[in-house]
Formats: C-alpha cells, structure tokens, sequence
C-alpha cells in the first residue's frame, strides 16, 4: 500500500500597498482610474474608508463615488459587477461594506491584533450583514489557535439583530424593479392606472423632495446632519458658513441635498468633498509643499518668516515643526554653556581655559543645529 504524502500548502505571494497611496499627490495627478470593476475592486481593499478589521468598513455609495471622481451610476454599475461575483456585499442603508474573503490576504501577526480591533468593530452599525461578518472573521480567527480564539471571543461582542431578513438593498433594488415589471404587464402604460410616479417620470422621490425644501430648512438638515456625525452643536453653523464663504450658497446647497440623501458617516468631509467636486478645486487644488509660493504662503499663514539666506527645504521643514507644535513655531533649544572652574590662586589654569574653549564651540555647534 502506497502511503500518501501531504504535499506543501503553495505560498501566495503578497505586496503591501499603503492606504495614503490613494492622497498622494504623485498618485492623484496620474491619469484617474476609470469606471470598471476591477478598478472598484482595488479600491474597495486598500482605499482610504478601510480600517483595521479586514475587509468590514463604514461607507457610502456616493462618498465612494466621490472619492473615485466617478459618476453614482457608474460606481452603482462597477459596483454590481463585484456583488454578481460574490467577492463584496453591502448593506446601503447601514452604509456597511464587507469583503469577505479579505481576511485571508490580512490575517492578525498576534493575538493582540485581534484586541485592538474591537474598537473598529464597535462602531460598524448593527445589522445583519454585521452578524454574517461576525460568523465569518471568528470561524477566520479561531483556526488560528487558541489564543486567537479566546483574544476574538474576549473583545468582540455578537451583532443583536431584531430582524434576520436576509432582504438586501441589492434585493430591496431587484423586487422594485420586478414589481415595475408586473406593474407594466397588467397596464400598458406602466402606470397601474394611477399618475405616473417620480421614479417613473426618471426622477427620485427623495431628491424631489428635498428639492422642495426651503433653503432655511436645508441649512438646519446640514447642521442637524453635523451634529448627528459628532460635531458640536456651536461649531455646525460656523462650518456652513465658511463653506457658503469658499464655494457659494448655490453649491453648498446642492451638497447639502446630496447629503440628506446620501446620510454620509462623515457629514463634514462627505460636504467638503462634494463642495469641492461641484466647484472643480478638487481635481486642481495642491498641497502647500509642492511649490516654493505655496510654501511662502503657508510660512505667512504661521506667523514665519523666511531668514536671510535660508533655503527653501529648510524653510518647508520649520514650518511642519510649527504644525507639529500645533501651530505655533517651537522655541529655541537653550543649551548651558559651562563655566571653567578657576584654580586655586583665582586665575584659570591653561587646560581650564581649554576646556572651557571647548564647552562654547560645542554649545555653538549645537545653537547652529537648532537654527
């Protein structure tokens, strides 16, 4: 009897690929990617909503669409590609989006890892694609060993759902369209023998009715949108404001639409982005470092000056001190310089005043560094 041999597990070959990637302004002056699948599937494992829990994340349709410079309908469109493959679900109501096979290319170096996802996790809203996640990553981290089992059961609590309807809006999406369908058949004019409705006349209830909202209402769905994402209350009506005074009251009103619509996790940088996009400044604004103007212009902004006969590389580097230091240009290192100790007689001894000589060129040195 021929014994049979296990044969080697093949390794897979992996590269790490850095979240900021996707800011960098190398990168982001590049040609852009366009509306395709597999462009969405590289973004959905290494863009900038991903967290630490791999392949869970908070996010919405139009917040990613935005970030991709993509028209709704073509993200919706790549986005239906990725979900008939099986390699993505969503849940858009909830904003939640899982990849469930993303763990296998993530899995924790160590126990702790697992810990320290908890706090990710807490924040993903409650649902059921949450409680199907939640089976998935624990069957992923119990084959790892015990310890990975007790770290995932001691810090990860089970999604409480009231309602297991496996009913997605994927599905929701699908019964629509096959109730359209059944409508059509038994009224040749498709309208069931009522007026035609907004989604039949091409356009969508909700943004008819936001549209009907006054402008003062849609200043207090902003700031109640702010508020609900965390800012305080005081400063909701400031940030508005300041939008207004960038990019109009015309674009800012239709980001605030938009908004509504949309429920973004992030209200303000969802607003920002989508202020920006309206306005074009997104696709030309540049980072204050990539031109010795800007970098002249941020150093005015912060209070410094530019010293005579500094160079620019050095000027770049005072002033990401001063941002380090929260705006404010660090103060000067102060170095003691040691006094000789005199003799006995009173007068300094010749490898006194050596040594003193040598204590100020030091200090000197070290001055000349922090300059």
């Amino acid at each position: 009897m021929i014994e049979q041999t296990n044969k080697p597990e093949k390794k897979s070959r992996y590269r790490k690929i850095e979240v900021r990637m996707w800011g960098d302004e190398k990168f982001r002056n590049l040609t852009p990617i366009p509306p395709c699948g597999q462009g969405l599937w590289l973004f959905l494992l290494t863009g900038p909503h991903t967290g630490p829990v791999p392949g869970l994340f908070r996010s919405g349709r139009a917040a990613m669409a935005e970030e991709l410079d993509w028209e709704l309908e073509d993200f919706d469109k790549a986005f239906k590609e990725a979900l008939s493959e099986g390699i993505v679900k969503a849940d858009w109501k909830a904003k939640v989006v899982w990849v469930p096979n993303a763990i296998k290319c993530n899995k924790p170096e160590s126990p702790n890892v697992v810990t320290s996802w908890a706090s990710e996790w807490d924040l993903i809203p409650e649902c059921d694609l949450k409680l199907e996640a939640y089976e998935s990553i624990k069957a992923s981290i119990h084959v790892l060993g015990e310890a990975f089992a007790k770290a995932f059961d001691k810090s990860f609590t089970k999604p409480t759902v009231k309602t297991m309807a496996k009913t997605c809006p994927n599905q929701e999406q699908e019964q629509e369209q096959k109730q359209k369908q059944d409508v059509k058949a038994s009224d040749p004019n498709g309208s069931g023998g009522q007026p035609p409705s907004p989604e039949s006349a091409g356009q969508n209830p909700d943004t008819k009715k936001i549209g009907e909202k006054t402008k003062q209402e849609l200043w207090r769905c902003a700031k109640s949108l702010l508020a609900q994402g965390g800012m305080p209350e005081a400063q909701c009506g400031s940030f508005v404001g300041k939008l207004v005074g960038d990019y109009g009251t015309d674009i800012v009103l239709d980001a605030v639409r938009t908004a509504v619509v949309e429920q973004p996790a992030d209200p303000a940088s969802f607003l920002k982005a989508v202020c920006q996009r309206l306005s074009g400044e997104r696709k030309t604004v540049s980072p204050w470092w990539s031109s010795e103007e800007l970098i002249l212009a941020k150093a005015a902004e912060m209070g410094l000056q530019a010293r005579p006969g500094e160079h620019t590389p050095a000027l770049k580097a005072r002033i990401e001190a001063a941002i380090a230091n929260g705006g404010k240009a660090p103060a000067p290192l102060l170095v003691a310089v040691p006094n000789p100790v005199p003799d006995a007689v009173g007068k300094r001894s010749p490898e006194a005043v050596n040594a003193g000589l040598a204590a100020m060129k030091e200090a000197a040195s070290k001055l000349k560094r922090v300059a």
